[in-house]
């Protein structure tokens, strides 16, 4: 399934970074969607023909979903209506893969912002900010242990029931509490 590039958001659709990261890492792995062929010019006809309730348009027109969704829809690889903690650690594992791109075992921050910068074309993020709280051996860099970890934390920091599964209920919520932060 291919989901469009992810924005930074902020307020009621903003999601801790570690997830935003899981859900764009993910998403940029997704092949890009074909280009798509430019309208032809409308004609009378084709007006007339058209009513002004017209699908495509109203689809075209529609909102994207939130990152809460959107990650909703990359973790729930079973299609259950929610995340469990092994699709989620498999994604974290297929994001970690992705950032580390000299395949050494570790992600500098060099490489995790090559990933954001692919993504965020308007939005610098700082890749040193987002690895120095969960580098627990101070080292500089991201271990493939360290990620687990965190992502594993995360992952509990959302799952408020504690019950090994997280609802989109249960994303929503975390993203309002990181925009509240």
């Amino acid at each position: 399934m291919h989901t469009r590039p992810i924005r930074p958001q902020s307020g009621a659709h903003a999601l801790p970074f570690a997830a935003m990261l899981l859900l764009v890492a993910c998403s940029a792995s997704s092949p890009p969607p074909p280009p798509s062929a430019a309208p032809a010019p409308a004609t009378a006809a084709a007006s007339d023909a058209a009513p002004a309730g017209d699908a495509p348009a109203a689809a075209a027109a529609a909102p994207e979903p939130s990152p809460a969704v959107q990650l909703m829809q990359m973790l729930d690889e079973d299609g259950d209506g929610r995340a469990s903690r092994a699709e989620h650690a498999d994604k974290a594992r297929q994001m970690f893969a992705r950032m580390d791109a000299d395949r050494d075992g570790t992600v500098t921050a060099d490489e995790m912002d090559v990933v954001l910068r692919s993504l965020y074309r308007d939005d610098r993020r700082a890749a040193a900010a987002a690895i120095a709280p969960v580098d627990s051996n101070h080292d500089g860099v991201l271990s493939s242990e360290e990620h687990a970890t965190a992502t594993g934390v995360e992952f509990g920091r959302m799952d408020a029931d504690r019950d090994d599964f997280l609802t989109m209920a249960e994303l929503e919520s975390a993203s309002a509490a990181s925009a509240a932060r």
